[in-house]
C-alpha cells in the first residue's frame, strides 16, 4: 500500500504540480482511478499510474522525510 500511495503521490505531483490537492482537476482524476474499487490489483494500479509497482518512489518519499 505505501508503494503505491507514494507512486499516486508522483502521479499527482507530475500532473497536477505542488499544489495538487487544491486542483478540481485532481480531485477528478483521482475518482476516475479509484473508481474501479478493488477491480484492479496493486500492479495494475502502479502500471496506470506510471513504471509500475517498484519501490523507487517510495524511497524517494522516504529520503524526502528525513532531511
Amino acid at each position: 500500500a505505501w508503494m503505491v500511495s507514494a507512486i499516486m503521490l508522483d502521479a499527482l505531483h507530475d500532473r497536477f504540480g505542488d499544489g495538487w490537492y487544491r486542483d478540481p482537476a485532481a480531485g477528478q482524476f483521482l475518482e476516475e482511478i479509484l473508481s474501479a474499487g478493488q477491480r484492479e490489483d496493486a500492479a495494475q494500479l502502479a502500471s496506470q499510474l506510471g513504471d509500475g509497482l517498484t519501490l523507487d518512489p517510495l524511497l524517494a518519499q522516504v529520503g524526502r522525510w528525513l532531511l
